[in-house]
């Protein structure tokens, strides 16, 4: 397949570009893009990966511990290449190696609450080739799913029409009648119901192409 559109993995990219102020706002809003769709999916796979050190983070390290995967990933994401793997157990390899090193950092800290057989697990970092193979929980999975459902939406959005993407959103999201969308185009009833059947038509194709395809495959199980 070729010509595969900016998804946030790929957009991300824009790291490099230079400090100009077009650059700037490229920058930024690729920005915004990534931090909104995976924010839940990395919080998730943080809070799991604490959980599997028997530890019981509270609210303020969780947020603590996201802060920081997200500064890493500000310097790593960029860089990111997508023939050495594929993006989600890369995004998770970053997350429990952070979550490793805050454990190590806070281990006697008597502000951090811990299990009552916390002390039971040996500090570990994690393996390399065991964190390709872990399974993933049914949390991690949702938001998984969830991130993956918003990438395929963001990459369909940008190989149709603004008006057809409108017409999705407007359906699906807003939940407006046919009728309602087609007294506010100024268009047929049957042009709404068709750019809607072309758009899903559309993410069902995306979603059967690489990258996609075997992600799907592996969070679905």
């Amino acid at each position: 397949m070729s010509g595969i559109p900016d998804t946030p993995r790929t957009a991300i990219g824009r790291m490099a570009l230079g400090p100009d102020a077009q650059s700037r706002m490229l920058w930024e809003k690729s920005w915004r893009t990534f931090h909104g769709i995976y924010l839940n999916f990395i919080r998730a796979c943080t809070i799991v990966r604490f959980r599997k050190y028997n530890w019981k983070p509270s609210d303020a390290l969780i947020d603590e511990t996201v802060a920081n995967i997200f500064k890493v990933l500000m310097g790593k994401a960029a860089a990111y290449d997508t023939s050495k793997g594929r993006f989600h157990p890369y995004l998770r390899g970053i997350v429990w190696r952070i979550v490793w090193e805050q454990i190590k950092d806070k281990k006697h800290d008597n502000r951090v609450c811990y299990l009552e057989n916390a002390l039971k697990t040996p500090l570990e970092p994690p393996d390399a080739a065991a964190t390709q193979l872990d399974a993933m929980c049914e949390a991690e999975r949702a938001c998984a799913i969830a991130a993956l459902h918003a990438e395929i939406l963001d990459a369909a959005k940008k190989r149709c029409s603004p008006r057809m993407a409108m017409i999705f959103h407007m359906r699906t999201v807003e939940e407006k009648s046919p009728e309602a969308i087609a007294a506010e185009l100024a268009i047929p009833r049957a042009t709404v119901d068709n750019e809607k059947y072309k758009f899903t038509q559309l993410l069902e194709k995306i979603a059967d192409e690489p990258p996609f395809k075997d992600e799907l495959a592996e969070v679905l199980g």
